[in-house]
């Protein structure tokens, strides 16, 4: 399988150029997170955007929407140190063009500048079990949530893909959804956080 992998480059002057041509923000704040880790947490409402103690490598990672262990390079410092950010933009906002202005953010803030190539890796599957689905389709309707810490995966109403996605964040390996199954899911999910044993509860 083949995958974008975003690659930290040396600092380039072409880093504040590309920066120039994206949308920014019209006020933002980026801080260093003390909470411990484990537990991080990415919002966004209408020309708002939330994102608590996340380090740099997963910053990148939602700003150009591919997962965590797609990116590497960089100082051993873009794991470990973690960040707050809040950005307000100037209007209303929403989706792609936060990620743009987010974009625009670490540029500026980090001098970041990045490469995209490909590379065939090895990933892991959500598959059917022979026995079927063990969870039944959400469709009582409501909102949609995502909490996750270190061992569990509390979801309300979520996609088999977003869990996949999800999982490939936690897990720091790819994870794709070959299920096929439709439709939005309310599980909570304990897993062991040294092995990738999973145990599943609903």
């Amino acid at each position: 399988m083949r995958v974008v992998c975003v690659i930290f480059c040396a600092v380039l002057s072409a880093a504040a150029q590309t920066a120039d041509i994206r949308p920014s923000f019209d006020a933002a704040v980026v801080k260093p997170s003390s909470a411990p880790d484990g537990g991080q947490d990415f919002d966004t409402t209408t020309g708002y955007l939330v994102i608590k103690n996340m380090n740099l490598k997963s910053l990148v990672g939602r700003a150009y929407s591919v997962r965590e262990d797609q990116v590497s390079g960089g100082p051993k410092w873009v794991e470990e140190d973690r960040f707050n950010v809040e950005g307000r933009a100037a209007g209303p906002a929403k989706g792609d063009a936060l990620l743009l202005m987010l974009q625009s953010l670490l540029a500026e803030r980090f001098q970041l500048d990045l490469h995209r190539e490909q590379k065939p890796i090895p990933v892991y599957a959500l598959v059917q079990d022979k026995g079927g689905m063990k969870v039944q389709a959400d469709t009582a309707g409501g909102g949609s949530g995502w909490n996750g810490t270190r061992g569990k995966i509390v979801a309300q109403r979520v996609s088999l893909e977003r869990l996949a996605t999800g999982l490939a964040r936690l897990l720091r390996t790819p994870v794709v959804d070959m299920t096929g199954a439709k439709g939005v899911y309310s599980f909570t999910l304990e897993y062991a956080p040294e092995s990738t044993g999973l145990a599943e509860s609903c």
